[in-house]
């Protein structure tokens, strides 16, 4: 509860910002400076060939899909793809693909929004995969937050926002605790919430039990408003973009619920003059209050704004990635990374530049294991980076701020859902790979040149998620024009092969290596070649015999930390160590998972190493005593939760270390 002793009068009622800028004017500037060489030259691009797998669903008067989620928790098997419409009375969608999607018919139910525009769409990531959360502005030209309830057919509607601001941010949904808590970005909510505007507002909504009141259900909610300003709930439009509008970025960690971080297009950074040497930042909130610096007897919270990487501008679209790093797009056509150093005021920034052609218009970002995934809609392009590590650290500037907590109330109603039976189409699409030195390597498909059994291209890619029940490298993606007619909504499906041996941080296995919907235990032809497995001596086609292959299914995780009916994922990492050094690793732990294994090897097999286990609170539950060159710590974790794995040099002198991971799930 926020302490109340510090708001007189009117103040009761409002939070004034109280902006306490941490950084000096000197290191402000420093932060930024980079320095500059000279890249050889890149080698010209590649042509590639990607299988796209696409579905015609029909609609119902609506039109042009725009954002895009993936339910992949409700079920191992296969995936639930949720996305939503952009024009013509906008409706939610939830396309259940068939296990062998490209031969057998998928089914797909949508719910009325009772709305004009969308802008971002998530799920309450649980097993029941029943509830979607969308931002959207109403036929009364309020924006509001919609809730669908799929198992009762429900909607919810909060008008939090008693005009519109002609821009829609996207969504993020806390699920820890079996509740849900979902986050959203505008320029303001209500005037009366702040004595000043911030320019720049994140909500936290917590909903409560729906309630009877006058005959009609209503279901009131808490929210927590953030005075973050810095343009956040806005973005800038790419000029001509196919994208537009484009959706602002706000998102958690999904696996700890906090922080909260949210695009910040019009942040300054400025010198001890007052000249501003830098725009554009992301704002990092943690929620947990702290006494405000210029007023013990007021609670505040904390904002780090981290620098944007030298050389672009207007972040967008935000997504964690499952190693805590999170990724961005930008106005200018850029990708970035900000890897957040938990122990002090110190980030890693990474940029990245895919070539075009032509003004790029990016609109999502999916990062998936190791790789990136993204749209550009003005090229017809999706597109996946394996990024390389080249870095800049960078130092925040630092406020605090006053929120505001209060009650709304939504208004509960029916949805009827419409059904219909999709049908796939299969065909082969076009593009090129290459690698930028310093940058990373791309491999970008142009979705418009899949023509197989399709008079209409597939034009100006929206919405991307990962596929997670696929090895790394699947994707989903919507399509906004696929009909000149209107008849229907494209939403499309693509898996790069990722060579077994090409270095990649994270990489998760599939128990169905074919996709012919017969898993891997039950399948007598693992690779779908027309050879039986009796017969076939090369499992995953990669001309290595079986005998001699530590990697038989070609997913990049070794044989020997594999097993029948479930599921690994691996990541990896060498640098290093100096003595007595340690180096941390976050490993989630769910309700599914049944192994954490770590293992940690020296180069040189004198150096003894060791490895500790601790809970999400803190606490040490396993630690290895040091061993001679490699160490291996096995758990199994009664409680789910993030746990940090730590691998430590326990000797005297500086080590070259490698590091594996391995976590292990059930099949559901």
């Amino acid at each position: 509860m926020w302490n109340s002793t510090c708001l007189d009068g009117p103040q009761r009622r409002t939070a004034a910002i109280l902006t306490v800028l941490i950084l000096s004017a000197a290191p402000a500037a420093a932060q930024l400076s980079t320095s500059t060489t000279t890249s050889p030259t890149p080698p010209p691009p590649g042509a590639a060939q990607t299988d796209l797998v696409e579905w015609d669903v029909s609609n119902f008067g609506d039109l042009v899909s725009g954002a895009l989620a993936v339910d992949d928790k409700s079920s191992s098997r296969n995936s639930k793809v949720w996305f939503v419409t952009r024009a013509a009375g906008v409706r939610l969608y939830r396309l259940t693909p068939a296990l062998n999607m490209k031969k057998d018919s998928s089914s797909a139910k949508s719910w009325d929004l009772n709305a004009l525009l969308t802008g971002g769409a998530r799920l309450r990531h649980s097993d029941d995969g029943r509830f979607a959360f969308v931002n959207v502005t109403l036929n009364t030209g309020q924006d509001a937050l919609v809730a669908v309830d799929t198992k009762d057919d429900t909607r919810t509607t909060w008008a939090d926002r008693p005009t519109s601001s002609g821009q829609l941010s996207d969504v993020s949904v806390d699920t820890r605790g079996g509740a849900y808590t979902v986050f959203t970005a505008a320029p303001i909510y209500d005037s009366s919430d702040f004595l000043s505007p911030p320019n720049g507002v994140v909500q936290q909504l917590r909903p409560a039990q729906p309630q009877l009141v006058n005959g009609s259900w209503v279901v009131p909610a808490t929210v927590t408003r953030y005075p973050v300003g810095g343009g956040a709930g806005t973005c800038v439009d790419t000029i001509g973009g196919a994208g537009s509008p484009c959706i602002p970025g706000v998102t958690v960690d999904r696996r700890r619920g906090a922080p909260i971080f949210v695009s910040e297009p019009t942040f300054e950074f400025k010198d001890s003059w007052g000249n501003t040497v830098s725009v554009g930042a992301i704002g990092e909130i943690d929620p947990k209050p702290v006494k405000c610096p210029t007023n013990p007897l007021c609670t505040c919270v904390r904002v780090r704004h981290w620098p944007l990487p030298a050389g672009i501008t207007g972040p967008r679209q935000l997504r964690v990635d499952d190693m805590g790093r999170l990724w961005g797009i930008t106005t200018d056509g850029h990708l970035f990374s900000l890897d957040i150093d938990r122990h002090c005021d110190q980030a890693k920034l990474t940029r990245h530049d895919p070539l075009g052609p032509g003004d790029e218009d990016l609109f999502a970002v999916a990062p998936n294991d190791g790789i990136i995934g993204f749209t550009d809609s003005n090229n017809n392009k999706v597109s996946v980076l394996f990024p390389q590590r080249v870095t800049t650290t960078v130092s925040p500037a630092v406020t605090f701020i006053q929120p505001v907590t209060k009650t709304i109330s939504g208004k509960k109603e029916c949805a009827d859902p419409q059904p219909s039976t999709v049908t796939p189409r299969v065909s082969t699409a076009l593009g090129v790979s290459y690698t930028n030195p310093g940058d990373g390597s791309y491999v970008e498909t142009d979705i418009s040149t899949g023509m197989s059994g399709s008079t209409t291209p597939s034009m100006f890619p929206t919405g991307m998620a990962p596929d997670g029940t696929w090895k790394t490298g699947a994707f989903f993606y919507g399509v906004t024009l696929s009909d000149p007619t209107g008849k229907t909504n494209r939403i499309g499906h693509f898996a790069i092969k990722i060579d077994k041996h090409k270095e990649v941080e994270c990489r998760r296995g599939d128990d169905d290596d074919d996709h012919d919907g017969i898993d891997n235990e039950h399948d007598d032809d693992l690779d779908g070649d027309g050879i039986p497995n009796s017969l076939d001596d090369d499992d995953d086609n990669d001309g290595t015999p079986d005998v001699l292959d530590d990697d038989k299914n070609g997913d990049g995780i070794e044989d020997k930390y594999q097993s029948r009916g479930s599921r690994e994922t691996k990541r990896s990492d060498n640098g290093q160590m100096a003595p007595g050094e340690a180096k941390e690793y976050d490993m989630e732990y769910d309700e599914h998972s049944v192994l954490m294994l770590a293992v940690v090897e020296a180069a040189d097999l004198t150096t003894p190493l060791a490895i500790d286990i601790v809970d999400p609170n803190g606490v040490v539950v396993l630690s290895t005593p040091p061993a001679v060159g490699k160490a291996v710590a096995t758990a199994t974790p009664a409680l789910p939760g993030v746990y940090t794995v730590r691998v430590r040099n326990a000797g005297l002198t500086p080590v070259t270390y490698k590091t594996t991971l391995v976590g292990r799930q059930i099949q559901y």
